[in-house]
């Protein structure tokens, strides 16, 4: 009942924002109020990613408010909303789960450019690094500053911190920070090179008795291009080293190829490909340290301005390392995707989507298939 009546709470927000904006107050001072709200039901063969393999039905609601300015040397925008989720069978792990975000940006020429983002988010999730649902409070701050010193040379300095807390027993805080410089040469209009050095910290925290962190420390050099890179062709392209030193004697010191690249080809007005490639270190909420290499090909094709088809298949290896190597897994994953979207009007979408993802793990309880099927309803005002 809880979570019927949350939900019902939600589609009522959802519904007041809607009047609201239906009666014309979509404007306040410099920038625009936009609403959003959506409701989907899915089928899931596998609720907690693991061996077990448990089934069920999923329905989920969300809503959302957003403030934006996006004209000016100063830009601005700031969202409020929430997710509800409730499950047929296993209703204890229905969730509501809220978040905010903020995000400023400041260009006083066209040389400089300031930009902050600050984010809270409550997840619930099936978590793949851990073959469990997860609840977290997810806080997100990062920043950049970019200065072109010439016309075709500059400077850019980015820094973020993130800190994740779980609220499901038996797993640790994340948490990590970053800073990191980069040398800027403007080859074009619109194309960016890049080269620079990040520096890395992460770490746990609020472990089990007996549980070590995988505290380290990692240094990534890496060159990069930003913008157009060739005619039709557009993203952004990174590579580089990465290094990560622990500061436990328990884990092993490890070095690997760092990438970090999504780009889109727009092949037809109305066909485009995308590519995304990554492979770089994190840590787990089991207090292991990860280095994973995904694989990704997307296929956007629009069919006519009402209907669309997304579809993707990927692949990624995930290495896991435990102190003192208990613990350690290989996963090797392969995953397929498709979504049918049909526009009914300009703010009304309905969309029909699938998926399946097959996991191979030297771990018996991270091996495992899952499969969904499932519909949603979303609109904006």
């Amino acid at each position: 009942m809880r979570a019927f009546f949350r939900l019902l709470v939600l589609a009522s927000v959802a519904g007041s924002v809607a009047l609201t904006s239906s009666f014309g107050l979509g404007t306040i001072g410099h920038g625009r109020l936009v609403g959003s709200a959506s409701v989907r039901a899915d089928y899931d063969s596998n609720i907690f990613i693991s061996d077990t393999r448990i089934d069920d039905y999923v329905t989920t609601a969300d809503a959302a408010l957003r403030y934006i300015r996006d004209s000016g040397i100063l830009t601005f925008e700031a969202a409020i909303g929430a997710t509800a989720t409730a499950f047929l069978d296993h209703k204890n792990e229905n969730s509501f789960d809220p978040f905010f975000e903020g995000k400023m940006g400041y260009s006083p020429s066209d040389k400089t450019t300031m930009r902050g983002n600050i984010a809270f988010r409550r997840t619930s999730v099936a978590n793949e690094q851990v073959n469990d649902r997860t609840q977290s409070n997810d806080f997100l701050l990062d920043g950049s500053f970019e200065h072109l010193t010439s016309e075709k040379l500059g400077l850019r300095f980015l820094g973020n911190y993130s800190h994740s807390a779980y609220h499901t027993a038996g797993y640790s805080d994340v948490l990590s920070y970053g800073l990191c410089a980069h040398a800027v040469h403007v080859y074009s209009p619109k194309l960016k090179l890049l080269a620079g050095v990040t520096v890395l910290e992460w770490w746990t925290d609020d472990r089990s008795p007996g549980r070590r962190s995988p505290s380290s420390n990692d240094i990534r050099y890496s060159v990069g291009a930003e913008g157009e890179l060739a005619p039709k062709v557009s993203g952004d392209v990174n590579i580089g080293y990465v290094q990560r030193d622990f500061d436990s004697t328990g884990f092993g010191d490890a070095g690997a190829l760092y990438l970090s690249s999504r780009v889109a080809w727009s092949a037809t007005e109305k066909t485009t490909w995308s590519l995304v490639l990554s492979q770089n270190f994190g840590v787990s909420a089991a207090d292991q340290s990860v280095k994973t290499l995904s694989a990704t090909l997307n296929l956007r094709r629009k069919f006519t301005e009402k209907l669309n088809f997304d579809s993707s298949v990927g692949a990624d290896r995930s290495t896991y390392t435990s102190f003192n190597n208990i613990g350690n897994r290989k996963d090797d994953g392969y995953v397929i995707r498709g979504r049918l979207n049909y526009l009914f009007k300009d703010n009304i979408t309905m969309d029909v989507s699938t998926g399946y993802r097959d996991n191979d793990s030297d771990l018996a309880v991270s091996t495992y298939d899952r499969f969904n099927i499932g519909a949603g309803l979303s609109v904006r005002f």
